[in-house]
């Protein structure tokens, strides 16, 4: 099957990247956004009949499944990629999309990974489709959006149309949604930094001390009393004062020194 050269609806758009924002507001991007498992994720939320999705990825010849929503759908990969045959694989290679409507009746363009899929792991129906994916270092990976379900003939015209929108738009979707945690998360370092730096000051002023001792006052009063140091300038900035020296020990070491 070619790519459908039907520009997807705006509606499909708008609804797709609502559901990338309702995804980021239960579980909010940390430490690099995972935004293959996000695009798999809302493909199974999203597209009638889904039951599992993944990603694939190519380069050089070489296959692997970089995201699956189930351990399913990772075997399912891995037949193909077996049997070097399949809806994932041809979807790459071609460019396109491929549909295996019913793993029972596949006739004779993948027999080998209908039967196996079908049989140990109760897929009922493929879609594939090749991706405009964010750019790699090296500009050579190719992709396929993989949605399997348990049952046969599980999508139709509208269901594919999600498919080809989310892996067309999927990982730009993401990356779009997600700009308004990283613009949430810049304010929160700019306001811990400015918070610090009036600490700095405060403490200069008071204590006629330069700017590197300043920060060494404020750095060893976290770490003797074990709070942030965004926590202490804040202190410094409310009261005017750095935290209490901490309590003494019998031996004279500092009990909640942090090592």
């Amino acid at each position: 099957m070619s790519r459908s050269t039907d520009l997807p609806t705006t509606k499909v758009v708008r609804l797709l990247k609502v559901a990338f924002e309702e995804l980021w507001a239960e579980r909010p991007p940390a430490d690099g956004t995972p935004y293959p498992q996000a695009v798999a994720e809302v493909a199974v939320r999203q597209i009638g009949g889904a039951k599992w999705a993944s990603i694939t990825r190519a380069s050089a010849g070489r296959f692997w499944t970089e995201v699956a929503t189930h351990e399913t759908a990772r075997l399912a990969d891995e037949l193909q990629y077996t049997y070097a045959s399949g809806p994932c694989v041809d979807a790459i290679r071609d460019d396109s999309v491929h549909q295996l409507r019913d793993v029972h009746h596949a006739g004779r363009r993948w027999p080998d990974f209908a039967k196996r899929a079908g049989t140990d792991l109760g897929v009922g129906s493929v879609a594939s489709c090749s991706m405009v994916v964010l750019p790699v270092e090296d500009g050579q990976a190719q992709s396929s959006l993989n949605v399997y379900s348990d049952i046969p003939k599980a999508f139709d015209d509208t269901a594919m149309r999600y498919v080809q929108t989310l892996a067309r738009y999927g990982e730009f979707l993401a990356l779009v949604t997600d700009d308004r945690y990283r613009i949430h998360h810049l304010r929160q370092a700019l306001a811990s930094n400015r918070e610090i730096g009036i600490a700095i000051g405060m403490l200069m002023a008071r204590r006629r001390v330069t700017r590197e001792q300043a920060f060494d006052l404020l750095r060893i009063a976290s770490q003797h009393t074990n709070r942030k140091l965004r926590d202490i300038a804040t202190q410094v900035v409310d009261t005017g004062m750095l935290p209490s020296p901490p309590a003494r020990s019998v031996d004279g070491e500092d009990t909640t020194v942090v090592p």
